[in-house]
């Protein structure tokens, strides 16, 4: 039996993120994420009549504009319409749900040429590396900073949480990732109670290498509350967009992925593609080139899925794709599975 109902997308939405936070089925930063987006599709007039007058075509060409977005952009734009129409199935509100089944309105393929790269390649790491090595500290106060985020693969929110007493283990070599940067529903940087998701809570055994990054750092730190490995002078916690603003500056300098792109008035602009995600990155891209078993790079990064692992963090440079496809080729050649000795053929025939 169908129910009579005015409730919009947006009220159906609404209500089933509040129930989803109060039950905790949905962190503070998820819910705030969550709510931003729909402030967005709130502005849509399709979103603000009953769901029941809603058309196919409405929705159609409202995703058809968002081609020139981003994918995570039309994922969590779309995610919302499809709850919407799920929740208002589940109260018998409506009978036709498009977003769902064979006949469904699919998501659209972003058509946005992002500039963003997965890693730096082993030339671009060795230079920015060899300034952050030879830069004064009060020339640069993040240097210890970045130099960890490249030897440990570890999430700039964890990074910018570590307490130098619980989490940093120099008798033991161990660092422990126990919480993360986040927001609370109204937007205020905070630390979290918990790690980013349940396989973020993890131990790192520190290298040489990372043990001497941590140990000059611990050489800088400043006495606060919190007890936080990196801070601002004032004792207050770094934020991630300023610290990813003074990674790009550097990269700039250093001419490191580079590109122009043309501004609103028309103008060619200089800007890089460097971001402080990107040093977790390059960091599981070197221990793929190292080939470290995927399982432990799972381990270490904080996955629950080695799908995500290797599909989103692990961008193979050439160099290290002909260095393969070699010892393919030499294990092929020494099995003689093909008969033929390409050394000696002659080419000229």
């Amino acid at each position: 039996m169908i129910t009579k109902s005015n409730k919009t997308i947006v009220d159906l939405v609404e209500s089933v993120l509040k129930e989803d936070f109060k039950l905790g089925k949905i962190k503070q930063a998820t819910f705030k994420r969550k709510t931003d987006t729909l402030k967005k599709l709130q502005k849509e007039r399709f979103t603000n009549i009953p769901i029941t007058k809603v058309k196919r075509e409405d929705i159609i060409k409202y995703l058809e504009s968002l081609k020139l977005y981003s994918k995570s952009t039309i994922k969590q734009t779309y995610e919302l319409i499809c709850l919407a129409f799920g929740q208002a199935t589940y109260e018998n509100i409506i009978t036709d749900n498009f977003m769902t089944g064979w006949k469904r309105v699919e998501k659209p393929k972003s058509e946005y040429k992002s500039h963003h790269r997965k890693s730096l390649t082993i030339e671009e790491q060795k230079k920015l590396v060899d300034y952050l090595n030879s830069v004064s500290y009060e020339k640069c106060p993040n240097k210890y900073l970045f130099l960890l985020l490249l030897t440990t693969g570890m999430r700039i929110g964890e990074a910018l949480v570590l307490d130098y007493e619980k989490d940093i283990d120099l008798t033991n070599g161990t660092i422990y990732i126990r919480k993360t940067q986040t927001k609370n529903i109204s937007g205020k940087v905070i630390i979290g109670e918990t790690a980013k998701t349940e396989n973020g809570e993890r131990t790192l055994t520190m290298t040489n290498i990372s043990r001497q990054i941590i140990e000059s750092a611990l050489d800088y730190k400043i006495t606060s509350k919190n007890h936080l490995l990196f801070c601002k002078e004032d004792k207050t916690m770094h934020i991630e967009n300023s610290i990813n603003s003074n990674l790009k500056r550097i990269a700039m300098k250093l001419g490191i992925g580079i590109y122009e792109e043309e501004n609103k008035k028309g103008q060619l602009v200089r800007k890089t593609d460097v971001y402080t995600h990107m040093l977790r990155r390059t960091f599981a891209t070197r221990c793929a080139e190292a080939k470290i078993a995927p399982a432990v790079l799972k381990k270490i990064l904080g996955h629950s899925d080695i799908t995500i692992t290797m599909q989103y963090y692990v961008d193979v440079d050439s160099e290290f794709e002909s260095s393969e496809n070699k010892n393919v080729e030499d294990y092929l050649m020494g099995k003689e599975i093909f008969g033929i000795d390409f050394s000696t053929e002659d080419k000229s025939a």
